[in-house]
């Protein structure tokens, strides 16, 4: 048994090496994109008035976040699965752990700023819940992107300018980008947008969108990596502040999402050269964040506010 199961990690991790490959090489020299995702279904169609977020779970169900609940889709077809009713006034924000267990972060009662932790079945039954305003350690003035690995669940911070991380039970750890805690400067944010991405190794990659550019942080906080400028090219973040999402799939390509002109984009895993450009001319305009989520075989779902949907766009076959 133990053979067969070291076989079949064996298989898994091959195939994302593989698979992060065929992307490598799919970027041309010049920068310009070279790959062509397909416009595909569109998903909780009238089921909002108001979407927050969107997140996709490890058997890639599409949770999106919007009003005062959380819904659960199929990923082929949008068959609606599930749907609870969160206790807060409007939910932002939806992120779902290895174990199932289902987070969305929101506004109570007086704007007060709170994240929920729910089982993930018929009851939908709140297990904890937490969150307090301010600007000391895991203290909430603003909410945004939110994230789930092994250790933590996170909170985008616009107003703070940084991102909050928690244990599962809602104890405050520390504060990425923070002033007062690193020598970071804190991340340069605008219109109360601070989203990031995380990938298997915990790395955190945040999208500085005053700067331009996404960071890589390592599970310490510590940078790593940065890439992206301003401009007006396919490459580049465009407007005054971008890109709004971040999203990195299993195989470790980035994909950003701006406003001004709203659109997608893939990048490589390792030396972040572009490599696909989509739903240009598809999302409706405006300072609004353009949230993501992709699935392990590389679909990408976003959130057009001004429609309130879920847009999903698929890869070419041959990277699927």
């Amino acid at each position: 048994m133990k053979t067969m199961q070291r076989r079949a990690v064996w298989l898994w991790a091959a195939s994302l090496v593989a698979g992060s490959a065929a992307w490598a090489g799919a970027a041309k020299s010049d920068g310009t994109p070279s790959l062509n995702f397909t416009a595909g279904e569109e998903l909780a169609k009238g089921d909002f008035r108001r979407i927050g977020g969107v997140y996709v779970d490890a058997k890639d169900r599409v949770y999106v976040a919007g009003d005062k609940q959380v819904a659960v889709y199929e990923a082929k077809g949008g068959k609606a699965l599930q749907k609870w009713t969160v206790p807060l006034t409007q939910v932002e924000a939806v992120a779902v752990d290895k174990q199932g267990f289902v987070f969305a972060a929101g506004y109570g009662e007086g704007r007060k700023p709170q994240i929920v932790k729910l089982a993930n079945d018929d009851s939908g039954k709140v297990l904890a819940q937490w969150g307090e305003a301010g600007g000391g350690l895991g203290q909430i003035a603003g909410m945004c992107g939110l994230g789930v690995n092994d250790q933590y669940v996170m909170l985008g911070d616009p107003s703070n300018h940084c991102i909050h991380r928690y244990n599962k039970d809602g104890k405050a750890v520390d504060d990425l980008g923070k002033r007062a805690s690193s020598k970071m400067s804190g991340f340069s944010t605008c219109c109360g947008i601070l989203d990031f991405g995380t990938d298997a190794q915990g790395n955190v990659y945040v999208g500085n969108l005053g700067a331009h550019r996404v960071e890589v942080l390592n599970p310490k906080g510590q940078p790593l990596a940065h890439w992206g400028q301003s401009g007006e090219g396919p490459k580049d973040f465009c407007g005054c502040c971008n890109p709004v999402s971040v999203a990195v799939a299993p195989n470790g390509v980035v994909f950003t999402s701006e406003k001004t002109i709203p659109r997608i984009k893939a990048f490589s895993a390792k030396d972040h050269k572009l490599l696909a450009v989509m739903g240009e001319g598809e999302f409706g305009s405006g300072c609004g964040r353009l949230d993501i989520a992709v699935d392990s075989k590389l679909n990408v779902y976003g959130v057009d506010s001004t429609k309130n949907i879920i847009r999903v766009y698929h890869p070419p076959q041959k990277l699927n």
